[in-house]
């Protein structure tokens, strides 16, 4: 099954979609590309005194003052003019709290000259306002009271409070959080033995059973469960706007002071500014939940479940406070993040599925991209399908972006829009950075809905800027409504820069035009890319080089660097570099069968990066490996230096063909690419692959095995004492080619181009990979494919972890009759780093390689499933020597012997 057919429109819909994607792009086609409205058609001199004439007036607004004597209004300024008759035009996004509510206007302000030519305010209007947002607010210290006591449970979580006094947190007058002081319990259990590792690791012990001090639940304003649990009660008096109690408070206790007035803490800036405020949640959070608990000993653990994430319940510990405002990076640490019993009870395909829940997809994207200096314009048309209900939407970009302005093209209206932080930013230190923001729309949105929205956003930091001859535009976050991971969208876009400078750009380069000083180019691609990438710079000519109807082209920078250009790097390292894309293009065409999906790879170096990358269509590697390999060597081991290369080049197929539905599936990606290399290079030149496993092998070995496969994603790196490699580029390979060993290395090549073939231009899962290699690996039965079933090998090998250590005894061959017979003895233990998982075995071969006379030899494979397994091998011939097990590592098993 593809996957994109869950993201597709019906038929009558997907006609409409189609005719709207293309509109703009052939009405960009009728004009030439210097005439598209970009911002040099309103002179600097103008934007800029509009710019300051805006600033100076919304200054004087930022200056009145609320009933309470407050400052009340933030403004975010879109940095964009338009000409409207003659007249500066431009618009202000205004957060403006009032006493019961925060309202999000946008205000257009047209300017005139006045009679000495300057710039004056002659008109202004608000478009549109919001006010879905409201102030934050807790009770007062003296407002505190007793609970009721009570238990709560939650899959595997079960809290009990038996005595307490509460303070209450409200997102206007509705409750949102308790903030509970007294005594209690929790225990916690992880739900399987694969995540009990992780309570072992983070929380030293294999589950949670503390007496606790007390906690803190955030509750969707629409859920009175926790409210009904402890007894609340309507507080009297008046509710404070996070306002400090000042002294002490009777009858209060301590811990419930200590909490208050961490809450309380930065009540004067935090008051009456919108970090102040919070969105209320839409109807699908309901249920969503988060608690914090401070145990006897001090530790703090939180604890949260949100209906709509992919990972639903999350564990974290915290050093340092309970309030998501007041926690960071250095003082949380990820525990623990799994699937809520609801989703643990779908079979594993659609587990994998859930984790893609969206609310909109992109399914067609025109853009155009102006880079001058330090700027970086992006504006862009896109065509969005709703997948969830939804009255807002959340975008992100790259680089602490300015947003000029969105608007609806089928109203033409302009839409309200603010920086939206999330909770949870502060937790993984995000707080300081905004680059997601929120954009309100009038009404309900529905599945299905199509909508067109023109989107212009500021980002220059998106803008990489190594030297003159090479800029890169930051392959992350550059469409906004698009996760970057090879999203279904059809792109066209044009790119603008002065003219001294090329283009490099993914998909197909449709124009290019110099007019007045700039260089503009039309690219087109037909479907989404895995991470579009844009380069711009200074080159020498390119070196070329075409096979199978593919030309590749070696733009090498020009850098100052004395010592490559001594080298002559375009005709040396630069067609070295070529000469290799160009042989693993032609080799993975004879793979595969399926060819590079454009007419050119373009090969870039890069300066001083010290890693290579191969986004779409193009691969861009450190200008130090355009070295000779000999003054190379010195650094790199020579041996790995062919499948930097190789491996880049394979992620034309392996991401940009066939990519993955999420993040929680990336594994395959790297895996995949990194398999190939080491399968291509073994065909040019033997005995790569013995390089590539010892690699893996011992890359795997060293790591404590801190996650699975499949995880490394969330859990790869240092911990503590613990440290975990990235799989991706080590096991993953490994177990993949073991599939090979398994049920035969043609097998293999035929599940590798069956996956290419069923699943090309389309975003697939973990548990893809498995439907297919069931068909691929199966048995042929009478003309037809029997498939087989392999969910224990994905289980064991890819979505869980341990490595099996294998006890050996081999017997010296012997002589009965007319036959050799050597018997052997197995043993097998599944291992976590040290610790030796009881009861856990693997299925798996166990080759044994026996030596003939004449120097030959042969491998038998020995299929073990169980613990301990005896058995003996028959021969016709004396062998050399005593048989070995796995001499050229093809398993991945530890050896030792009896």
């Amino acid at each position: 099954m593809k996957s994109r057919i869950v993201h597709l429109p019906a038929p009558a819909v997907m006609v409409a979609l189609l005719l709207s994607m293309l509109s703009p792009v052939l009405a960009q086609q009728r004009i030439p590309l210097s005439e598209l409205g970009w911002d040099d058609e309103i002179p600097f001199s103008v934007r800029h005194a509009v710019e300051l004439a805006v600033k100076e007036h919304v200054k004087e607004i930022t200056k009145e003052k609320n009933d309470a004597g407050k400052q009340f209004i933030h403004p975010y300024f879109s940095n964009y003019v338009e000409i409207r008759d003659g007249r500066p035009v431009t618009w202000v996004t205004l957060q403006r709290c009032l006493a019961d509510r925060m309202v999000t206007e946008r205000m257009e302000y047209v300017f005139e000259k006045d009679a000495r030519g300057e710039y004056v305010l002659a008109e202004e209007r608000k478009v549109n306002e919001t006010d879905s947002s409201l102030p934050l607010k807790i009770e007062k210290l003296e407002m505190a009271r007793p609970i009721r006591p009570f238990t709560f449970e939650h899959d595997r979580l079960q809290l009990e409070m038996t005595s307490g006094t509460y303070l209450t947190r409200y997102v206007g007058d509705k409750p949102v959080a308790l903030v509970i002081a007294g005594a209690g319990r929790v225990k916690l259990a992880p739900p399987d033995e694969y995540q009990q590792q992780f309570f072992e690791r983070y929380l030293d012990a294999p589950a949670l059973d503390e007496g606790i001090v007390g906690v803190e639940i955030d509750f969707h304003h629409l859920d009175r469960q926790f409210l009904d649990l402890i007894g609340w009660t309507a507080p009297e008096g008046r509710l404070g706007t996070f306002e400090i109690s000042k002294g002490d408070v009777g009858g209060v206790p301590q811990k419930l002071v200590e909490r208050y007035r961490d809450l309380t803490e930065d009540a004067d800036q935090q008051a009456w500014t919108p970090q102040g405020y919070g969105q209320l949640q839409l109807p699908q959070y309901e249920g969503g939940f988060s608690l914090g608990f401070e145990l006897e000993d001090g530790r703090r653990i939180a604890y949260s479940y949100s209906p709509t994430e992919p990972k639903e319940i999350a564990i974290v510990t915290i050093e340092k406070g309970l309030s998501l405002r007041k926690v960071t990076r250095e003082s949380t640490r990820l525990v623990a993040i799994y699937p809520a019993p609801e989703t643990r009870a779908l079979p594993i395909a659609e587990q994998d599925r859930r984790e893609d829940l969206r609310f909109v997809l992109a399914n067609a994207i025109n853009a155009r991209f102006d880079i001058d200096g330090d700027k970086f314009i992006a504006t862009m048309t896109l065509d969005v399908r709703v997948t969830e209900p939804t009255d807002s939407l959340l975008f992100s970009i790259g680089g602490n972006p300015t947003v000029r302005f969105i608007r609806d093209l089928e109203t033409d209206e302009q839409l309200p829009f603010v920086p939206y932080k999330n909770p949870l930013a502060e937790i993984y230190g995000f707080g300081e950075r905004t680059n997601t923001y929120r954009v309100v729309f009038p009404s309900m949105l529905r599945p299905g809905q199509l909508l067109r929205i023109e989107l212009s956003y500021d980002s220059p930091k998106m803008v990489y800027k190594f030297d003159e001859g090479f800029w890169r535009i930051s392959r992350m976050g550059l469409l906004p409504f698009s996760r970057g991971l090879g999203d279904p969208a059809m792109m066209s876009f044009v790119l603008r820069t002065k003219d001294i400078y090329q283009h490099i750009s993914f998909g197909e380069l449709e124009r290019e035009e110099v007019t007045d000083d700039y260089r503009y180019t039309e690219w087109r691609a037909p479907r989404g890319v895995n991470f579009p990438t844009m380069i711009v710079g200074q080159f020498y000519d390119p070196i070329t080089a075409k096979v199978d109807g593919v030309t590749i082209e070696g733009y090498a920078t020009r850098v100052r660097n004395s010592q490559l250009s001594a080298l002559a790097v375009p005709k040396k390292g630069m067609t070295k570099e070529v000469e290799k894309a160009r042989s693993a293009i032609e080799g993975y065409h004879m793979m595969w069968g399926v060819h590079y999906p454009f007419r050119k790879l373009r090969v870039v170096s890069v300066p001083f990066q010290g890693y290579a990358q191969s986004p779409t269509s193009i691969l861009y590697m450190d200008e130090n490996l355009l070295l000779p390999e000999g003054l190379l060597g010195q650094y790199v081991d020579p041996r790995k230096l062919a499948s930097i290369t190789a491996h880049e080049a394979a992620h034309q197929w392996w991401g940009g063909l066939v990519t993955n539905n999420n993040f929680f599936n990336y594994w395959f990606v790297e895996s995949l690419a990194d398999l190939s290399a080491a399968l291509y290079l073994e065909n040019v030149k033997p005995g790569s692959i013995e390089v590539a496993i010892n690699d893996w092998r011992d890359a795997t070995l060293r790591t404590d095995e801190i996650c699975s496969i499949k995880d490394d994603t969330l859990y790869a790196g240092e911990f503590r004492k613990y440290r975990a490699t990235w799989l991706r580029y080590t096991k993953g390979p490994y177990v993949l080619m073991m599939l090979g060993e398994h049920f035969g290395y043609d097998k293999l090549y035929a599940y590798m181009r069956r996956l290419l073939e069923l699943h090309s231009g389309d975003l697939i899962t973990t548990d893809d990979l498995r439907q297919v290699a069931e068909y691929a690996f199966g048995r042929d039965v009478d003309g037809r494919r029997v498939p087989i079933q392999l969910d224990w090998y994905w289980r064991q090998w890819i979505r869980e972890n341990g490595i099996p250590t294998i006890s050996y005894e081999i017997s010296s061959p012997r002589r009965e009759g007319d036959t050799w017979v050597v018997d052997y003895h197995f043993k097998q233990k599944v291992m976590r780093g040290k610790k030796e998982l009881p009861g856990k075995v693997f299925r798996l071969v166990v080759p044994l390689t026996v030596e003939l006379p004449g120097g030959t030899s042969q491998v038998y494979k020995i299929w073990m499933k169980e613990a301990e397994l005896t058995g003996r091998l028959e021969l016709d011939v004396k062998p050399r020597r005593t048989p070995e097990v796995d001499p050229e590592n093809r398993m991945l098993f530890r050896r030792e012997q009896l």
